[in-house]
């Protein structure tokens, strides 16, 4: 139960991601049962997407954390955290593609990179 603050559904729309308080519930789209919950962010998650090329979910929450997990695994793949203010943006442009923008006050030396 529980409302959902974001939803994604992977592409071959077999499993669906809902943002949920502080983790990501992963369901089979046929019957509605879990597949996996998804944990790691310290605030309310406010976005996340399915990636289109890999099989990967993004979220992002109001901590300014980004998690990107295995959508087949549940395992983390990437963890970004920044240490500067930074207003991280994850927004849907097409059914299956998303676009995550960072934008940092002052200039960074080296950003991450990216799942794509």
């Amino acid at each position: 139960g529980g409302a959902a603050w974001d939803s994604s559904f992977s592409k071959d729309g077999l499993l669906v991601a809902a943002a949920g308080g502080m983790n990501v519930k992963v369901l089979h789209t046929s019957d509605g049962s879990l597949k996996m919950r998804l944990r790691g962010h310290k605030a309310h998650v406010v976005r996340v997407s399915f990636t289109s090329v890999f099989k990967r979910v993004a979220a992002a929450a109001s901590d300014r954390q980004l998690i990107v997990w295995s959508s087949e695994s549940g395992e983390p793949m990437f963890h970004w955290y920044p240490r500067a203010p930074t207003v991280l943006r994850l927004s849907r442009h097409t059914l299956h593609s998303t676009r995550l923008t960072l934008s940092i006050p002052h200039p960074s030396p080296r950003l991450p990179t990216l799942v794509p």
